[in-house]
């Protein structure tokens, strides 16, 4: 198995194969461990998988955390947008900093501005994986995309767009080879 990390906005559709899965990770570590799961399987499928990985699930340690499958020439390509995600109005929206001042402040914070950044995620999500989505619409369209979590549908619907006749869904729903 090939595992490649790539970083956002500079994927390169021609390293997939013809039978492969698009798996939206999840910004949340359920999402991430349903994502993660999914990915495990297309590999068991014999598909090759790109992987937007949202939470980019390090766990302190240096090498993030990839599910190794032992699977003979598939293809993994991990685009970990977390970074790119953290800088977008909805991150900085929901992170306290800035706020703590004053309890005025930090009550708007709490009651109103976090919440605005919460409705807006998944939009930044999309926004920060777009770039990436578009040059894969050149490859040939993906067997399924799967949905890691609530944060991933506004990115499912808008890949699901591009590939009018791939199944969506939060489970892999292909036959295996």
């Amino acid at each position: 198995m090939t595992v490649t990390y790539v970083e956002p906005g500079s994927i390169d559709a021609r390293v997939i194969g013809e039978n492969w899965v698009l798996v939206l990770g999840g910004v949340t570590r359920a999402g991430n461990r349903h994502s993660r799961r999914a990915v495990i399987e297309a590999l068991d499928s014999g598909l090759d998988v790109v992987w937007f990985d949202g939470l980019e699930g390090t766990g302190g340690s240096e090498t993030p955390d990839v599910p190794m499958v032992p699977a003979d020439d598939r293809t993994l390509l991990i685009v970990g947008f977390a970074d790119t995600e953290a800088k977008s109005l909805a991150s900085r929206l929901r992170s306290p900093a800035g706020f703590q001042a004053n309890n005025a402040a930090r009550f708007i914070w709490r009651h109103v501005l976090r919440r605005v950044g919460s409705v807006l995620r998944p939009r930044a999500c999309w926004a920060a994986i777009r770039p990436d989505v578009s040059s894969l619409s050149e490859a040939a369209p993906p067997a399924a995309i799967v949905i890691g979590d609530d944060y991933s549908i506004t990115s499912a619907w808008y890949s699901g767009r591009i590939w009018r006749d791939t199944p969506l869904s939060t489970q892999l729903m292909v036959k295996s080879e």
